[in-house]
């Protein structure tokens, strides 16, 4: 039985390092983070969901990780979408905040 795919980069990364980790025990945070070539610190902050995923960051990691283009694209909008939240004014939110209130 397989995994579910992770539907986010962030836990393509956790996938990914609990793999490594998995087929050699002595394999950690740091030496996955030298293997990205970004600061230890960094990548357990992104690990963690406290630091942002920008679309520059997931498209040069995911290069790095040899994952696909299209489903690099695919992350970066999502994280892109989220970031962005909904829009200021959305007529369809304000009806639906009028019908929820009692």
């Amino acid at each position: 039985m397989t995994a579910p795919a992770p539907t986010t980069f962030a836990a393509v990364l956790r996938a990914e390092l609990t793999r490594r980790c998995a087929r050699n025990s002595s394999y950690s945070l740091r030496a996955f983070a030298r293997a990205l070539d970004v600061d230890h610190a960094t990548l357990s902050q992104i690990l963690r969901g406290k630091r942002a995923l920008t679309r520059d960051t997931i498209l040069e990691l995911g290069r790095r990780l040899g994952l696909e283009g299209s489903r690099l694209e695919a992350f970066a909008r999502d994280a892109e979408a989220v970031r962005d939240g909904p829009p200021a004014y959305s007529p369809s939110l304000d009806a639906a905040a009028i019908v929820g209130d009692p």
